[in-house]
């Protein structure tokens, strides 16, 4: 049984004799694979017979040949085999469960989970690794805390038969090349793909929206969004989270930039201020339908955004997440490269420029952006440049009881973060450091939804995983993507003219919820109080060091950004604890 959507047929027979193919998603080169499996009648064609075309045609590799975010499989029935594949950089998701000969699929872990031959079953070794910043993306394989269960990664196709299942990977990120343009091209050629990205993904009818924080990534998509709506005489919606009018001037946001749009006639703006949501609200629901305990601790802004979204008639919302993957790239590795190749002038010019524009002293930026990669980690250490903060904080305050990791990581968890801390390392290339973040999209699981957004009622679209757009931007040279001193230059250049001045030039951000610490605060008593009721023989004990929870939800939160240690706590760990309780319920080990 596969079936990639609640409403898609099943794939379900393997003594089915015609080709069968099942599709979620959508193709951005369909006009491209007509031409090159010499078919007509472009708008009659369904996409499951232009699929079922390609295969007979390129097999296997068929995945090699298309764009746009997908889950693909075909039933092949001269082979017996059920072939299938996920998008380059996962953007859609599959799921599989697979033992002695029967092969069980699914977009959402829900339709596997309904299954009778799928026991709910956690893997505790997947748990246990993920209190290892990442380790679970690095060595994790496929595994997902559901036993048995597994995702596959993104740029990766299978084939299940007799002789059992094989997975291969069919697109990874290639750090060796490099454009084949001018430098003088490169901003219109990436502006063009940005427009294709953004298009392709924006409905052909109906109310269109995206949402708007007021910083880089968010606004070059709504910029390009509103310019695209405008030609054909339609709105924009943008939804954004601003602070209610009691903590005006007491805190700052980012509402001064998102009305720089003002001037766009076709852009309207909904803000969002409801302080009574925060990080603790419905967690239950939460992690129930998402079937994941790690989300952002500001979910209850995407749940806003959706109810607001439904209410504007909103079944589309475009997001600025992942920009770093490609346009907004900050070039980490370039000044290495510099110093490696002997260019000494153009480095000092390079370092001075980048100190000017950050306003720190010339010495921070040589320490942090030119030794920290060159340097070994001991040596960084002696100058106060360790392991990255939001990493080392996670290792240490890690609501997983020391004991519960140490047993399922078989007593090497300091040599697991060894090599954790060694693949993160920073990179002395501005290409590799860049192909090991688009790998780390490419391993992310999950369930397809959004932030735990309700993904039968809106959708959330991602332009900035377009495989062409980050394709370019990783070949593109780094002198673009740090540029007269400003970092993320590919997406500042690409799209002048279009962004207002104020947002195109700025190196500063108030935080995606202004007043998290607001909020947390005012939920912090009630999470003390849940989390003194949890028994001293409630089976989650065994995973969860509740009373070391207790004590690091024993303090308010003092800033918005998570920036101190006790902030840290407050703004990732303490959310992640509670989080994980209620995704323990589900088991019938931990259930109350």
């Amino acid at each position: 049984m596969v079936r990639l959507d609640p409403d898609e047929r099943e794939i379900s027979s393997p003594n089915a004799t015609p080709l069968s193919v099942a599709f979620a998603g959508r193709l951005d080169n369909r006009n491209e694979l007509v031409r090159q499996l010499d078919l007509t009648d472009l708008e009659g064609l369904d996409d499951k017979v232009l699929l079922s075309k390609g295969y007979h045609r390129w097999g296997r590799r068929l995945p090699e040949y298309l764009e746009g975010e997908f889950c693909i499989l075909v039933w092949d029935p001269n082979a017996r085999c059920l072939f299938g594949a996920r998008d380059p950089l996962g953007a859609k998701s599959f799921n599989y469960f697979c033992r002695a000969g029967c092969f069980l699929g699914a977009s959402h872990l829900d339709t596997l989970l309904a299954s009778p031959a799928v026991p709910i079953r956690l893997n505790h070794a997947q748990l246990a690794l993920s209190a290892i910043p990442l380790a679970d993306r690095l060595m994790g394989g496929d595994a997902t805390l559901y036993g048995r269960i597994h995702s596959l990664s993104g740029g990766t196709a299978f084939c299940f038969d007799a002789k059992g299942l094989v997975c291969w990977t069919y697109w990874k990120p290639n750090p060796q090349a490099c454009l084949s343009i001018a430098d003088a091209e490169v901003p219109e050629a990436l502006r063009e793909l940005l427009f294709a990205a953004v298009a392709n993904r924006l409905p052909s009818h109906g109310e269109s929206g995206a949402l708007l924080s007021g910083g880089l990534d968010s606004s070059a998509i709504v910029a390009v969004a509103a310019s695209l709506l405008k030609k054909q005489n339609r709105t924009l919606t943008t939804f954004s989270a601003v602070l209610p009018d009691s903590l005006r001037g007491e805190i700052n946001d980012e509402r001064e930039f998102i009305r720089l749009f003002s001037n766009h006639d076709n852009i309207r703006f909904v803000d969002i201020a409801d302080n009574f949501r925060g990080p603790f609200d419905n967690v239950a629901a939460l992690t129930r339908d998402s079937r994941s305990p790690f989300h952002t601790s500001r979910h209850y802004l995407y749940a806003a955004f959706v109810d607001a979204a439904k209410q504007q008639n909103v079944s589309m919302l475009l997001d600025g997440c992942f920009g770093e993957l490609g346009p907004s790239s900050n070039g980490q590795g370039f000044f290495p490269e510099l110093a490696l190749r002997g260019r000494w002038l153009a480095l000092a010019r390079a370092l001075q420029q980048r100190a000017e524009v950050s306003q720190v002293s010339l010495w921070q930026v040589g320490k942090s952006e030119l030794l920290r990669p060159l340097l070994p980690a001991w040596m960084m250490k002696m100058i106060g440049r360790g392991f990255r903060f939001d990493l080392e904080q996670s290792a240490q305050h890690s609501p997983l009881r020391a004991s519960y990791v140490a047993k399922y990581l078989e007593g090497n968890a300091t040599e697991i973060l060894g090599r954790v801390s060694h693949e993160l390392l920073p990179r002395s290339n501005h290409r590799q450091a860049q192909a090991r973040q688009l790998e780390f999209a490419r391993s992310r699981r999950g369930d397809g939804s959004a932030f735990g957004a309700d993904r039968h009622l809106v959708s959330f679209q991602f332009p900035f995983l377009d495989k062409r757009v980050v394709e370019f931007c990783l070949a593109a040279p780094g002198h673009l993507k740090i540029h007269r001193g400003y970092p993320r230059s590919l997406v500042r250049n690409a799209l002048d003219g279009l962004l207002p001045p104020a947002i195109q030039w700025r190196t500063s951000k108030e935080p995606f919820s202004p007043d998290f610490h607001v909020r947390y605060n005012r939920q912090r008593p009630q999470i003390v109080e849940w989390l003194r009721g949890i028994r001293n023989n409630d089976p989650v004990q065994e995973i969860v060091d509740v009373e070391r929870l207790l004590r690091m939800a024993g303090t308010d939160m003092l800033g918005n950004r998570g920036t101190s240690p006790n902030d840290f706590i407050a703004m990732h760990m303490v959310p992640r604890g509670v989080y994980l309780i209620q995704f323990l319920r589900q088991f019938p080990d931990f259930s109350n």
